[in-house]
C-alpha cells in the first residue's frame, strides 16, 4: 500500500504553498493525501454518537500522548492529524461516497479545532475557522460542485500557514518528525482498537480514520528517510517495516469483512515504532 505524494514535499516548509487538494485513492494510486503540515497526539480513543469525541472531550487534541498543543510537537501533530481526517475524506469522495465522507471531513472543526485556536493565535498564524466551517457546509450542500474542491484546498492551505507556527529548525529536524509519526501511528492504532470487537469491524468510521493517519506518519517519513538513515539507520529501518507491517490492516478505505491484523497486534506494532 504505498502512497506516493501528490506533489514534492520539502518538509514541512511550504507553509505559504497552495495545496493541491486530490480527490482521494486508493493507497498506492496516484493522487493519494500527501502530509506537509505538521500536529498533536491525543490519548483518548474516541467513539462516535458524541460519547467521549476528540478535542476538549479528552480524545485528538487534548494534548495527551506526552505532548500537549502548546508544545511545538503537539501543535504539529493536530495539524496533521486534520490532514489524516482529510485523507479519509478524500478516499471515500473519490469513491463517490460523499455521505460517508463527510463525518471524516467534518472531524477537523468538530474535534480538533477548539484546542488549537488558541495555540495558532499564540503562535502568529492565521485562524482558520472560517476554511472549515465552509468547507463542511459546501459540502454537505453541494460535495461534487467546484466550490467544494475550492473549500477543500483553501483548508490545506490554511493548515500549511498554520505550520509556519512552528521553528523552521525543528520542522526540518528529523528527530522532531519522528516524534510527530509515532504519535500519528500510535492514535491510529487506538482508532483501529476502537474499531473492532472480536473479530468484525463494528466502527467503521474509526477504521477508516486510523488509515488516515497511518498516510499521513507514510507521508511524512518519505522526505526525511534519506537524512535519517545517514544519521540513525537503525531507526529508519525500524519505522520502515513498521508502516510496511502496520499497513497490511488498511487493504482499503472500506474495512474488509475480517480484521488483517488484530487490534493487539497493531498496538505493539505501534507501541515498538
Amino acid at each position: 500500500m504505498t502512497v506516493p505524494p501528490r506533489r514534492v514535499v520539502a518538509l514541512f516548509l511550504a507553509v505559504s504553498a497552495s495545496a493541491v487538494l486530490a480527490a482521494g485513492c486508493e493507497p498506492g494510486e496516484p493522487g493519494a493525501p500527501s502530509a506537509q503540515g505538521m500536529a498533536t497526539h491525543p490519548g483518548a480513543m474516541h467513539t462516535e454518537g458524541g460519547e467521549g469525541g476528540e478535542g476538549a472531550e479528552g480524545g485528538e487534541g487534548a494534548g495527551g500522548g506526552g505532548f500537549g498543543v502548546r508544545s511545538p510537537e503537539g501543535y504539529a501533530t493536530t495539524l496533521q492529524l486534520m490532514r489524516g481526517h482529510l485523507a479519509a475524506g478524500r478516499q471515500l469522495l473519490a469513491r463517490g461516497m460523499a455521505a460517508e465522507a463527510q463525518p471524516h471531513i467534518a472531524h477537523p472543526i468538530d474535534e480538533l479545532y477548539g484546542d488549537l485556536e488558541p495555540e495558532v493565535q499564540r503562535r502568529g498564524a492565521r485562524p482558520f475557522l472560517d476554511q472549515l466551517t465552509e468547507l463542511k457546509t459546501r459540502l454537505q450542500a453541494a460535495p461534487a460542485a467546484p466550490e467544494t474542491s475550492a473549500a477543500l484546498e483553501a483548508v490545506e492551505a490554511s493548515i500549511d500557514q498554520a505550520m509556519a507556527g512552528v521553528p523552521p529548525q525543528q520542522r526540518e529536524d528529523p528527530a522532531f518528525v519522528v516524534a510527530v509519526i509515532r504519535e500519528l501511528i500510535r492514535t491510529a492504532a487506538e482508532e483501529y482498537d476502537a474499531a473492532v470487537a472480536g473479530d468484525r469491524f463494528v466502527e467503521v468510521l474509526e477504521y477508516q480514520d486510523s488509515l488516515g493517519f497511518l498516510l499521513v506518519a507514510e507521508q511524512l517519513l518519505e522526505p526525511i528517510a534519506p537524512a535519517l538513515k545517514r544519521t540513525n539507520p537503525e531507526q529508519a529501518a525500524k519505522l520502515q517495516k513498521t508502516l510496511a507491517e502496520l499497513k497490511r490492516a488498511w487493504p482499503s478505505i472500506l474495512p474488509p469483512a475480517r480484521p488483517v491484523l488484530t487490534p493487539g497486534q497493531v498496538t505493539a506494532l505501534a507501541l515498538g515504532a
